[in-house]
Parts: C-alpha cells; sequence; structure tokens
C-alpha cells in the first residue's frame, strides 16, 4: 500500500495490527512523501538533501537524480530572471557535472540566451522543467483526459 501512495490506508492497517509495524519500515516512506511533497511544491531542498546523504549508492548506480534537481534549480532561478544567481549556481553546483553530462549542461547553459523553453526543445523527452514533475510516473488514463480538457 506504501509503494502505491495510500499512505493513510497504510497507516492505519499498521496501527490496527501490532505485527505489521515490525515488517514496515514506516520511517523510509514517511521521509520519501514528505520529499515527494516538497518536489510538487517546487521545492528541491529535502531531495538534495537526501541526494547528498546518498550520494555513494547514487553513484553506484549512476543516478542522474542530483544532477536533475541542480538543473531545475538553475532553471527556476533563470524563470525568475536572476541570471546573476543562475550562472554562480551553476558554477557552485553545475560544473561537476561537465565531463559526464555536457551535451545537456550545454543545452542547459543555453536558457540564459534563449529562456527556459530552449532547454525543453534541445532534451526532447526528458526537459529539465519536468525534474520535479512526479506526478509524471504516476499518471494514470484519467490524468491524461483531464489534461487534455
Amino acid at each position: 500500500l506504501l509503494r502505491q501512495g495510500y499512505h493513510d490506508t497504510a497507516l492505519h492497517a499498521v496501527s490496527a495490527d501490532e505485527e505489521l509495524g515490525h515488517l514496515v519500515e514506516l520511517e523510509i516512506f514517511k521521509s520519501a512523501q514528505e520529499i515527494v511533497e516538497s518536489l510538487r511544491n517546487r521545492d528541491c531542498g529535502l531531495a538534495l538533501e537526501w541526494c547528498k546523504q546518498h550520494r555513494s549508492k547514487l553513484r553506484r548506480i549512476k543516478s542522474k537524480l542530483e544532477f536533475k534537481l541542480r538543473i531545475r534549480e538553475f532553471i527556476c532561478l533563470v524563470q525568475a530572471g536572476k541570471v546573476m544567481d543562475a550562472v554562480r549556481y551553476s558554477q557552485k553546483h553545475l560544473s561537476r557535472w561537465a565531463y559526464i553530462h555536457m551535451p545537456e549542461l550545454q543545452a542547459t547553459m543555453a536558457t540564459l540566451v534563449y529562456g527556459p523553453c530552449f532547454q525543453q526543445h534541445c532534451n526532447k523527452g526528458e526537459p529539465a522543467e519536468n525534474a520535479m514533475d512526479v506526478d509524471d510516473q504516476n499518471q494514470g488514463p484519467q490524468k491524461e483526459e483531464e489534461q487534455e480538457e
């Protein structure tokens, strides 16, 4: 239930049966839910903190999660018109990714000149603007119909 997003139902089931509580690590799922909620609110802070805590594991599986979150924060700065802050942010947080993700990084840097929509056209299928769109992964037929209306 927890893995499918039915947190309230799962918590109710665990509280009703004490033996289930020993089988489920509720803290992990609570933490994950907090991160998902913060991403829905366009805040990468909790997710980046989680990435920092699990950096060695993420490197081992060659995850792009932290890179995508950093790209999203950069684009948010550009969208807000804070170009110099975006440049400083890229120097501090994105430069270390250059040797691995140069094409994506170049397209992202182009947002400084052409605006945030340029980056979306360069990375067809994986726009950095959607790095925080956590609902894309769980999108079912009902959601698609709602978006068309």
